[in-house]
């Protein structure tokens, strides 16, 4: 009747874990609040993102503080919008554009991977050496 229960449960920290449990009882789609369902089934992905699909994307997609503007291309809701940003994009992601930055994404694989070797046995806070590293490769293809 409310979403009460989806915001309690992301407050807790456990709606990844609340929703599996949900899956494992009552299948692919379950429903957790009254005009929202999750699904899980991969199957499922192209039918509501795919670039034919008739499903918009609701409320949810401008986040907790939206001033109105998406702030991604995932969380564009309009679709033209959505077009014309994800053409841009996919520029970068040609196989040219990925052949002219893999030398410099490799370097940087590769000092990554011989610090946390040179640090092995040790304890290490790995989002901070991942932070380190995609600061390191954006800072050199920008």
């Amino acid at each position: 009747m409310t979403k009460f229960w989806t915001c309690n449960i992301h407050v807790s920290g456990e709606y990844h874990r609340e929703t599996a449990r949900l899956h494992q009882i009552f299948g692919d789609v379950i429903r957790v609040a009254p005009n929202e369902l999750d699904i899980n089934d991969v199957e499922a992905i192209k039918l509501i993102y795919g670039t034919s699909s008739k499903c918009t994307k609701g409320p949810w997609y401008d986040g907790p503080a939206s001033s109105g503007e998406a702030r991604s291309v995932q969380s564009t809701r309009d679709p033209a919008v959505h077009r014309w940003r994800r053409r841009i994009w996919a520029q970068a992601f040609s196989v040219s554009a990925i052949n002219e930055f893999q030398p410099y994404v490799t370097q940087h694989l590769e000092l990554f991977l011989s610090q946390t070797k040179r640090l092995s046995g040790q304890e290490l806070d790995i989002a901070e050496w991942f932070n380190f590293l995609t600061f390191d490769i954006m800072g050199d293809l920008t």
